[in-house]
């Protein structure tokens, strides 16, 4: 019972948990990270809520459900050396809307964008100015490292 009290006290989890495979309990930056996501939303303009919504969600069903104990330890070691929760949150939406940018499915014929198209772009302007605006990114590296090769897919792409 000592034993076991002791490993609670220094790991958040049981003999019995550990035994049996269970998680340990969600580190403190992982809980940190899962608070923020909610603030972030609510800091979406609110014409971007209903694309920023879903994405946010697999954000946020992604780290509870499917990050291991490896997952939740790099995540923390990022964040004790000195990686935002907010970087990490609209890095995420940076790279989410390219991928959906890029992949065809809002064009309305190569190389432009419908109108929810249009609107992932804003999304990912958004994201963009945002880091910049927080310092993760200089926008010279942000013009050649995102926006022109997001660009450039979209009009090779549709």
């Amino acid at each position: 019972m000592r034993i076991s009290l002791i490993l609670f006290r220094s790991t958040g989890c049981t003999l019995r948990d550990r035994m049996f495979g269970f998680p340990k309990k969600k580190s403190n930056e992982v809980t940190e990270l899962l608070e923020r996501i909610e603030v972030v939303r609510r800091g979406v303009p609110e014409e971007l809520v209903h694309l920023s919504g879903p994405l946010l969600d697999l954000l946020v069903g992604t780290v509870k459900s499917k990050w291991k104990q490896n997952h939740a330890d790099d995540y923390a070691a990022q964040v004790r050396g000195g990686e935002s929760h907010e970087a990490f949150i609209y890095n995420y939406l940076v790279h989410a809307t390219a991928d959906k940018l890029e992949s065809g499915h809002y064009h309305v014929y190569r190389g432009v964008l419908g109108m929810e198209g249009m609107q992932y772009k804003s999304l990912f302007e958004h994201a963009i100015n945002t880091m910049m605006a927080w310092g993760g990114y200089i926008k010279e590296w942000a013009d050649k490292n995102l926006r022109e090769t997001v660009y450039k897919g979209i009009k090779e792409i549709g």
